[in-house]
């Protein structure tokens, strides 16, 4: 297991995070989503557990969904 930890430092309108992983850089899978803070402007720590990633390099994003 992988845990994938991120920090924000302000949000505005942030409904959720979608997390995504790759092998490649180039294809990317659908993990998850972590719900986000709608609006704020002090630090927030997140973080998400990768439950079967394989062995190898692995690529993560995520992409910010707006309320």
């Amino acid at each position: 297991m992988w845990v994938i930890k991120w920090t924000t430092l302000s949000e505005k309108e942030n409904d959720y995070f979608e997390i995504q992983r790759s092998y490649d850089g180039l294809e990317w899978e659908y993990l998850g989503i972590e719900d986000g803070n709608g609006n704020s402007n002090h630090r927030l720590d997140y973080q998400f557990n990768d439950l079967f990633p394989n062995h190898g390099v692995i690529y993560y994003r995520d992409s910010t969904s707006r309320l």
